[in-house]
């Protein structure tokens, strides 16, 4: 488990986990414990401090007291979901808490442990092991009482005739005296284990020691001895819990065993004593010392009358058992002297037993419940007699098994699997030679395609035997059972989710690694659109993966191959999460049923009605079909690693997100919904806001961002929807055959992305937090600077602008390849609308240059008009300057106005013209864009009046007495 500092490297578990794992410790341990689970899985590492503080805040309503909290957390440690790793502080070494996923998990198989215990170990079995999975830990001198008055209890029920007897103390002590025989078998089986004491001291520095000028290369004897005295000056002056404490116990415990230093004065540090036995048998677990406190805190709250709300039974059953606790030694006290005696052996195998606390051995449990799949698996994949072959050579190996999923099994030679009676019953009976026909089955099984039993050392003869062959060394190797079983389940996924010929695909994937789509067609027997169909819908789900393999730098798609895979750890883990999701829903459609029906459940014994027994036993098969489907997901489970030890960086984005899971949202979301909850959790997730826990924060935001991003762009979302969070990422191919670009999103992005849907970098600015609170500055100081950007100008005609038009531009960039800069083309298809200005901007982001040193930067296309012969344009108004003689200027006349879409207008102007004289035409001038090109602007007529350069004394008398 990770440090709470380095949160940086913390794998936060996937959400269909989270939520199993929420969902059962609800139903288990109540509310507050499933809400300090859920701050424990949002930032592994935490203090004590922390996690009542998260919850405290996270809690809507009343809020949990302090010492809830902490009765909470002992609960969950009790019960072994919680890891504990020590983490420095002022004041020394203080527990750091993580949740166990996978401790959490196993309490879906309680029952099969149960099963287990009890084929093992018989009814008594079965009792240790439902007393261990009830409390958690447990010590034996507390728990024998309960668990013999169990078993007598258990007895009864199975027999009638006993059910009115009273159990009587002669029953009880030899009810006593089996359940401690059965315990230590369980234990030397390994079927509990004992639980070790907390360890919380850090690791000390190793400090180098003072070795004497006489073995220091390069000094002299008379400097070596000031700066030895100087060091142990040095080390006596420090406080006595520090390490010069710590080298005088040293020192104490070398003089007490007869060490002393060397005569040279040269001080070797020597491995530490381990402890006694006898010692560690008397020391007292950190876990039930903190318990021991709990209870103390508990009554003193009490006495003080504090109103703190009142536990269930189980803290008045520690209250009780406090006056024995009470007697053991405190924690850091030593054991105190017992004078000689006679019952001194009594005394201290009483406190050996008092000091032990033991658990379920659940690597035991999870070996056996694998043993049994292999052989169900043999069973069912030959026949009976395999099914036995392959558990004798389990049993075999069984104690020589230490980890849970170890490969294969321990050796067995065939002649020894001959001795066993269990497989001499198995084969038929009728055969001449079972010799022979053992040899027969074994060489069958490590044929199969599954390959369960594996050869792993070759026939030997002994000479002094009367038969002198062995038959050879055979493992089960049950690794490849388990992928196999494995492999069959996701088969079976996908052939009911997305048809037989889908999983025909994937399993052609699986056999030869990489195809391309026409050749899967061909192996497949599909024809070519309906092979691209569905493998579409397998990259939607992620369940395939889509490769492309260039011949040539420039990414040419004629040279270039597109080669189909599958991801199988993707696909694994897809399916893991299906399940979880499935065993989450059914677990809540079951408590909702019984919570329904709790009343009738209650008086389940006292029904009578015909319409009430009908009732409960359609209730009753209800919930049995739930606990069977839960059952059969939870075996599923089994067989799907959770890898809840799995890392991952929190500097990108996490793989194959669901941008509307991110976003809380359905995926028929409207524009407005998207804009809603990026506004609620970019300002919920923002790093500045969560400074306490930026690294997950961090985290989140850059998620959220990068949702919103996609989902609010349409051209980006319907990628999305089509092929899944892959085929945006990698590029999906056109209605041209070529590949688009891929999408890619940074954390500066998500700076830009903020600061542009809040118009600034702190939202808080109209708070008065304007000038105080740099709310954006750890964003703004991280990551490198954009490129520069690549100016193109894009020159439209004025009639172009008219009617819009669509241009292509081909640009040239420097891209980094192989750590090399390269120079490509790349061309863009720019839609101009109808109405656009000169100067108006098209940008693509991160679609420019890139450097060593910056990111890739933009282009942008600027429009430029070019120069019309007719019209001048004013904003959406257009000008045309039309030149009449002076006579048509007095006179009436007609202007004929050619217009962009090439019509002709024909404008009368029955008025006197002058120089400064305009006719405005309503409509006829350019589209406005920002209305659509709905509505458009004038048409604007200003008139040049051309004089004329001379005048006869004739035409002036004439004009003289027109005009006076």
């Amino acid at each position: 488990m990770a440090m709470a500092g380095s949160l940086a490297s913390t794998r936060f578990s996937e959400r269909s986990e989270r939520e199993l794992v929420l969902s059962i410790l609800r139903d288990d341990f109540g509310d507050t414990a499933e809400r300090i689970a859920l701050a424990l899985l949002r930032g592994e590492g935490l203090r004590l401090l922390d996690v009542a503080q998260r919850v405290q805040a996270e809690a809507a309503g009343i809020k949990p007291s302090l010492h809830e909290i902490k009765a909470n957390v002992l609960k969950l440690l009790q019960h072994n979901l919680l890891t504990i790793t020590p983490v420095p502080s002022a004041r020394g070494a203080m527990a750091s808490y993580a949740i166990n996923v996978q401790e959490v998990l196993y309490r879906l198989r309680f029952p099969k442990f149960i099963e287990l215990a009890k084929s093992a170990f018989g009814e008594e079995g079965e009792v240790i092991m439902e007393e261990m999975l009830v409390q958690g830990r447990v010590r034996m001198d507390q728990s024998i009482e309960a668990m013999a008055y169990s078993l007598a209890e258990h007895r009864r029920q199975l027999d009638p005739q006993k059910a009115e007897e009273e159990i009587t103390d002669e029953e009880l002590e030899d009810n006593r005296a089996r359940i401690r025989d059965t315990f230590v078998e369980m234990a030397k089986k390994r079927y509990i284990s004992r639980v070790h004491p907390l360890d919380m001291k850090l690791p000390e520095r190793e400090e180098q020691p003072d070795f004497p000028a006489a073995i220091t290369r390069g000094q002299d004897a008379s400097s070596a001895a000031p700066s030895s005295s100087s060091s142990s000056v040095k080390g006596a002056g420090r406080k006595p819990n520090g390490a010069a404490g710590n080298a005088a116990a040293a020192a104490d415990a070398a003089a007490a065993n007869g060490g002393s230093a060397d005569d040279d004065g040269i001080t070797v540090r020597g491995k530490r004593k381990k402890p006694s036995a006898s010692a560690s048998n008397q020391s007292v677990p950190v876990e039930l010392q903190m318990m021991l406190e709990a209870d103390e805190q508990q009554r003193r709250d009490d006495e003080r009358g504090g109103g703190e709300a009142e536990f269930e039974t189980e803290v008045e059953v520690k209250r009780r058992k406090g006056s024995k606790r009470a007697k053991l030694p405190t924690r850091g006290g030593a054991p105190t002297a017992v004078a000689p005696s006679s019952d001194g052996d009594e005394a201290t195998a009483g406190m050996k037993e008092q000091s032990l606390v033991w658990r379920v051995g659940v690597d035991q449990l999870m070996r056996d419940l694998r043993h049994q799949a292999c052989v169900t698996f043999a069973t069912e994949n030959i026949n009976n007699v395999a099914g036995v072959i392959v558990a004798a050579m389990l049993r075999h190996s069984s104690p020589h098994e230490r980890e849970k999923d170890e490969p294969t099994s321990h050796p067995v030679t065939a002649r020894e699997l001959f001795a066993m009676r269990e497989v001499k019953d198995a084969l038929p009976k009728d055969s001449k030679d079972t010799w022979r026909l053992l040899l027969n089955y074994i060489t069958v099984m490590c044929r199969d395609k599954s390959g369960m039993v594996l050869k792993v050392a070759a026939e030997t003869f002994d000479p002094t035997q009367a038969r002198a062959g062995d038959g050879g060394q055979y493992v089960v190797h049950m690794k490849k059972i388990v992928e196999f079983l494995r492999q069959s389940t996701s088969h079976a996924y996908i052939s009911d989710k997305f048809g037989v010929q889908s999983a025909r695909i994937v399993r052609l994937l699986l056999e030869k690694r990489q195809l391309e789509q026409k050749t899967i067609g061909e192996l497949a027997l599909l024809p070519s659109n309906d092979a691209r169909r569905r493998l579409y819908e397998l990259l939607r789900e992620q369940l395939v993966q889509l490769q492309e393999i260039p011949k040539r730098a420039d990414h040419s798609p004629a040279f270039t191959l597109y080669c189909w895979s599958v991801d199988v750890p993707r696909l694994e883990r897809s399916v893991t999460q299906r399940v979880q999701d499935t065993l989450t829903r059914l677990r809540r459609r079951r408590k909702l049923e019984a919570d329904e029906n709790k009343d009738l459940i209650a008086r389940s014994d006292q029904l009578v009605e015909a319409n009430d027994l009908a009732k409960f036993d359609k209730l009753s098969r209800s919930l049995d079909r739930l606990d069977r489907a839960i059952i059969q997901l939870d075996n599923m489970l089994m067989l799907y690693p959770t890898d809840s030890t799995r890392r991952i960086d929190h500097e990108s984005p996490a793989p194959a997100m669901d941008y509307y899971e991110i976003l809380e949202l359905p995926r028929h979301a409207t524009e407005q919904d998207i804009k809603k909850a990026y506004r609620k959790l970019a300002m919920k997730w923002h790093p500045d806001k969560n400074r306490h826990n930026a690294a997950e924060a961090q985290h989140r935001f850059q998620e959220v961002s990068e949702a919103y991003d996609v989902l609010s762009d349409p051209q980006k979302r319907a990628v999305f929807d089509q092929y899944g969070y892959d085929g945006l990422k990698n590029g999906v191919p056109d209605d041209n055959g070529d590949m688009r670009d891929g999408y890619a999103f940074n954390e500066r992005a998500s700076e830009e992305l903020f600061t542009k849907f809040f118009g600034t970098n702190n939202p808080f600015y109209d708070f008065g937090f304007g000038d105080t609170m740099p709310f954006a500055s750890g964003l703004r100081k991280k990551g490198p600077e954009k490129a520069e950007p690549i100016l193109q100008d894009v020159p439209c005609s004025l009639e172009e602008l008219f009617v819009g038009t669509t241009k292509t531009v081909t640009i040239e960039r420097r891209r980094l390849q192989n750590d090399e800069l390269i120079v490509e083309a790349k061309t863009f298809q720019l839609k101009i609308k109808p109405g656009w200005k000169h100067g108006t901007k098209i940008t693509y982001e991160r679609e420019g240059s890139e450097t060593r040193t910056h990111e890739v930067g933009d282009v942008v296309f600027q429009v430029v008009q070019e120069k019309h012969a007719a019209f001048t344009r004013d904003a959406a108004n257009l000008i045309f300057r039309a030149k009449i003689k002076l006579s048509e200027a007095l006179g009436d006349y007609c202007v004929e106005v050619p217009t962009l879409d090439n019509r002709k207008l024909a404008i009368s102007c029955n008025e006197v013209i002058h120089p400064s004289s305009e006719k405005v035409i309503k409509g006829e001038g350019m589209p406005i864009a920002s209305k659509g090109g709905l509505e458009r602007g004038d048409l604007i007529i200003r008139f040049d009046i051309v004089f004329p350069k001379h005048l006869t004394a004739l035409q002036k008398q004439a004009l003289v007495k027109i005009l006076g």
